[in-house]
């Protein structure tokens, strides 16, 4: 995937637990040509979707959860070459440095920055 089509037909899993959140990053993607965005409100429910056949383009992720922090996912992640977005209210710099290959949005975001995102996300798991 490269280029401004790149949208196209992706798929995308969102990890967050607020609803207006989830509901503003699911209208961005539909409208930026994404064919298939589910969302995860638990860590668990994170696993159980990532578990399923098909697979996603790129997993946006909050950094924490009722359940935990999802570090250790985002670890998983990286380490199989997935696009990870960190979309957080809270910037912090260890987990910057910790998830390089990760691109990080700070709450709240704009679509347009939030897409910018998105495609570098893209393009670093493309180099992996």
């Amino acid at each position: 995937m490269t280029g401004e089509h790149c949208l196209t037909q992706a798929s995308a899993l969102i990890v967050e637990d607020e609803v207006f959140i989830v509901g503003f990053i699911e209208s961005v993607l539909k409208n930026a040509g994404f064919g298939r965005v589910e969302y995860a409100m638990t860590l668990a429910d994170a696993c159980d979707a990532l578990d399923q056949p098909g697979g996603f383009d790129v997993v946006i992720l909050d950094a924490r959860l009722p359940d935990g922090d999802t570090h250790a996912l985002a670890q998983d992640l990286l380490g199989q070459g997935q696009s990870v977005v960190f979309h957080s209210g809270t910037a912090e710099p260890q987990l910057v440095s910790k998830f390089q290959k990760a691109v990080f949005c700070q709450k709240p975001s704009t679509p347009e920055k939030l897409l910018d995102g998105i495609k570098t996300s893209l393009r670093l798991a493309g180099e992996a």
